[in-house]
């Protein structure tokens, strides 16, 4: 099972491709370019998981729009904190404070 990470940041696009919870291919992106959204798609995508801080990007959500993949749209409207039990379905629940948690993911992480 593939999922694809998306994360908009003010200046550019990340993206990883995550099988069976290894990240397989990843790279980041001028925010004009679909041609990163495109290749990370030639990968059998059955999930993809957003994430913005910023209201550009509007071409990738589009593009996203007209894809069969189910989306997990995180925002500043999501509402904190929340447990991901699979990308079909997440729920609130008491975490430890988000900015804890962000550091220990981004440790983990090699992109």
């Amino acid at each position: 099972m593939n999922n694809l990470i998306i994360d908009i940041g003010n200046t550019s696009i990340k993206y990883a491709v995550f099988e069976d919870g290894r990240c397989v291919w990843h790279c980041s992106a001028n925010k004009n370019s679909l041609t990163e959204f495109q290749e990370a798609c030639s990968f059998d995508i059955n999930y993809v998981a957003l994430s913005s801080v910023s209201t550009t990007g509007d071409e990738l959500h589009k593009a996203l729009q007209d894809m069969p993949y189910p989306v997990l749209n995180i925002s500043t409207k999501t509402k904190l904190p929340f447990k991901i039990i699979s990308l079909t379905h997440w729920e609130p629940t008491a975490l430890p404070p988000l900015p804890a948690r962000i550091s220990n993911i981004l440790t983990k992480m090699s992109w």
